[in-house]
């Protein structure tokens, strides 16, 4: 793992754990994610409840209207940390994006 994507990895572990504790269950903005030569995107959710939940990702591309933003679907068990490692090229097929996601 590249010192890169560990930095990037960690800013959205932080940015995620202080926006659940302001407003838990509801979404949460990435503002910044990118699959580039030098770049990737890795996801951590971390579910603390006693239940699964429904985990929507939304990729919302850079410089464009997004009405209908491509989407993908997790389940989060219980007390797991759901990890979506390269998450554009992995799961949305792209080999290069920017924009952001909706969680």
């Amino acid at each position: 793992m590249s010192r890169r994507t560990i930095i990037v990895s960690l800013i959205v572990l932080l940015a995620a754990g202080h926006a659940m504790a302001i407003s838990p269950g509801t979404d949460l903005l990435i503002a910044g994610a990118a699959r580039t030569a030098t770049w990737r995107s890795d996801l951590y959710v971390n579910n603390p409840g006693l239940s699964s939940v429904l985990v929507e990702v939304f990729w919302l591309e850079r410089d464009q209207a997004n009405p209908m933003p491509d989407t993908r679907s997790f389940t989060d068990g219980p007390e797991e940390t759901l990890i979506l490692v390269d998450l554009i090229r992995e799961n949305f097929n792209m080999n290069r994006g920017e924009g952001a996601f909706r969680i």
